[in-house]
């Protein structure tokens, strides 16, 4: 309900005669005494109480003029303060339901970044509307900074020296009617003392005319943060945003903790340490290390003319045993490639090309490089093996062999992780001085924790695992890596002798075959045949028909008899090169049959349509219970059955046995039970205990 001014009249008047010793103006509720333009013409017969007086007031600070004025001298005198930064002030009040950004809290810092510059502070000082752009360039929220707390977190990212903010609450004067007060606390904190530097505390009181510019700066909305829209759920980058925002900023401190302008040679950024990555190609790296220094060897002891490379010498790398130096150099190849083909190392050197783009442009770009340029081998893995033992810098060869291309500088990027936190560092190195230059680092924002983890926390191993532990297609090695550990397993079964083959999964003496191989035999007529010619009764522990799996226990193994092991099941992948080693009918010696998976999921039409593996293995009768293999001889899948072929009128198909025919199952339709599922069976999970 409005007043009118005669009813204002009378209020007045009753208040006088019922004692109210001063005069007081009422203005309509939604009209603030003293800054709304109310008449201040006393009532005839009296005097009234002015609310405000017209004095002129420059900024919206108003009252608080001497105040921010002396707070803006404490914090233009902070010690080593080059940038300085002001973000709006937020408001409390009882319209809102949280802080908000009226324009009184972008007028005030916007105000004090004038009166910085009117001062002739000589650094960089940068009003709401360069802390705007800024956050948007860092990636910032604006929601998170309006408490100490916010401010010091985001100081990595803010790239200002001080930032001032401050909170404003707009409270009504429970002493005086009508009388508003808006409470300014205004804060500058010095990141690089860690403290704050400055403080003030101050009023705008609604009877004070030199406030009216402030008390209608408060009630509009700045175009900082409308409304109660502060609450709103930040917004997201997309992740290569965040990367590329991080490296610009870690390159900008790099820049700014050594002048690499006066370097007199090339700026060299290796491919980015990950950790885990470093961690999971260490076999590759001592391996190249230990090339190198076999090659520099033979290259001393070869005569005039020989070739180090070609000269018939046995070496080891990795455990495995090379005839020349050239067969470890095309095993080493191989390896280097594939791990540099994984998801992780692809990252690693996205995030050292992001780090150089941002680099360029603050020095000469053409020092930046990204390649050394090295064309021999030795060299090559010399570099790799240095960066992935963190030795790049450290090692007198790694230095003068880069020093020998023109690198002056070196800046390594790396990813660190403390709890889930993670962080990007250059480091820099000088190869003219032996120690580290300078270290910066930039904080990734914890939004992106998961998509970081995600890409660094991957098993590296497994692309080594998945090379073989001996040059690629060598079958033959394979062979006799394993060949002691495959068994031929007999028995009988009434009056007939049944024949089928093994393979020993455990020292304790267990052997591994099929179900169908000993089910019924006779108590006590298992006899196992090993490679070297040794028997050994055997007796029958664990059967699981479903599977098509049995474990058998001899009496002893012969010494030196090779263990199986099982490969993972991520390594069974259609097109895997696989063989299978088995004693099959028609055979004095050993069969080793090279093929390939072509179905990993095959169902059965026996024993309840079980899911098995397909593969392109020749193999015949007596082969059931054989060990299929990968190419460094883990067991991938126990053999179990295959398709025979109708090819009785077919020369070179027919195997003579005795007196009988033997047919060859064709190529492709030999299946076997799951490597995991054997595995799980050995284990303990299924079958039956005898």
């Amino acid at each position: 309900m409005r007043i009118t001014t005669g009813a204002a009249l009378l209020l007045a008047l009753a208040a006088a005669a019922s004692g109210c010793r001063h005069r007081d103006q009422w203005v309509p509720r939604d009209r603030t005494p003293g800054v709304d333009g109310e008449s201040s013409s006393p009532p005839p017969g009296g005097s009234t109480k002015a609310w405000f007086s017209f004095t002129p007031s420059p900024g919206v600070a108003g009252a608080g003029q001497a105040a921010l004025a002396e707070f803006v001298t404490r914090t233009a005198a902070a010690p080593r303060a080059a940038s300085i930064g002001f973000l709006p002030l937020v408001m409390y009040d009882s319209d809102h339901r949280g802080p908000w950004v009226p324009e009184l809290g972008v007028s005030l810092a916007d105000e004090a970044a004038a009166s910085l510059r009117g001062a002739g502070f000589q650094g960089l000082v940068l009003d709401t509307t360069g802390m705007s752009v800024r956050l948007h360039q860092v990636n910032l929220e604006k929601v998170s900074l309006s408490t100490l707390e916010g401010i010091s977190d985001a100081g990595d990212r803010l790239g200002v020296d001080v930032a001032v903010f401050g909170v404003m609450r707009r409270d009504k004067d429970p002493g005086t009617p009508f009388l508003q007060v808006i409470r300014v606390d205004l804060t500058a904190y010095g990141f690089l003392a860690g403290t704050v530097l400055a403080r003030a505390k101050f009023e705008l009181r609604s009877d004070d005319g030199q406030n009216k510019p402030a008390y209608a700066a408060a009630r509009n909305e700045s175009l900082w943060m409308p409304g109660t829209a502060w609450e709103v759920p930040p917004s997201r980058r997309a992740f290569d945003e965040e990367l590329r925002i991080v490296a610009d900023m870690l390159a900008r401190r790099v820049v700014e903790s050594v002048d690499l302008e006066k370097a007199e040679g090339a700026i060299y950024v290796p491919p980015a340490d990950t950790g885990r990555f470093v961690r999971s190609i260490a076999r590759l790296r001592a391996a190249q290390g230990a090339f190198v220094l076999e090659h520099e060897k033979r290259s001393k002891e070869a005569a005039r003319g020989e070739d180090p490379m070609a000269v018939e010498k046995p070496l080891t790398l990795n455990g495995v045993e090379f005839k020349t130096l050239q067969a470890a150099h095309s095993y080493l190849s191989t390896l280097r490639e594939q791990l540099l083909a994984t998801e992780t190392a692809r990252f690693a050197g996205t995030l050292s090309s992001l780090f150089a783009e941002a680099l360029r442009p603050m020095v000469s770009p053409r020092k930046v490089i990204l390649e050394v340029g090295f064309t021999e081998a030795s060299d090559v893995s010399l570099l790799e093996g240095e960066l992935a033992t963190g030795g790049l810098v450290r090692g007198l060869r790694s230095r003068q062999a880069l020093q020998a291309k023109g690198v002056a500088i070196v800046v390594a990027p790396r990813v660190e992780r403390v709890g889930s936190n993670y962080a990007l560092r250059g480091e820099v190195y000088d190869l003219g001085k032996p120690n580290l230059v300078a270290s910066s680092s930039v904080r990734v924002d914890q939004r992106y924790a998961a998509d970081l983890a995600k890409m660094l926390e991957v098993d590296e191993l497994a692309p080594v695992d998945d090379l073989p532990a001996v040059e690629r297609a060598s079958w033959d090695r394979v062979y006799d890596k394993v060949a002691s550990g495959a068994v031929v397993l007999t028995a009988k079964k009434g009056n007939a002798g049944v024949q089928g083959s093994g393979f020993v999964v455990a020292p304790e003496g267990l052997v591994m075959t099929n179900s169908h191989v000993v089910a019924g035999i006779d108590p006590g007529s298992g006899v196992a045949v090993f490679a070297n010619g040794k028997q050994s009764a055997f007796q029958v522990v664990r059967d699981d028909p479903f599977w098509d799996v049995a474990i058998v226990r001899v009496d002893a193994l012969p010494e030196g008899t090779h263990v199986f092991t099982f490969a993972g099941g991520d390594r069974v992948k259609v097109g895997a090169e696989v063989a299978v080693l088995g004693a099959p009918k028609g055979t004095s010696g050993w069969v080793f049959t090279p093929g390939h998976i072509s179905s990993a999921k095959e169902m059965v039409q026996t024993s309840g349509h079980r899911p098995s593996l397909m593969y392109t293995c020749a193999t015949r009768a007596g082969s059931s219970g054989s060990p299929v293999l990968l190419e460094d001889g883990s067991v991938v899948a126990v053999h179990s059955a295959g398709t025979m072929g109708d090819v009785k009128d077919t020369n070179g198909y027919q195997v003579v046995s005795g007196d009988a025919v033997v047919f060859a199952e064709l190529p492709g339709f030999a299946l076997g039970a799951p490597g995991t599922e054997a595995r799980r069976i050995l284990e303990g999970g299924a079958g039956t205990m005898r």
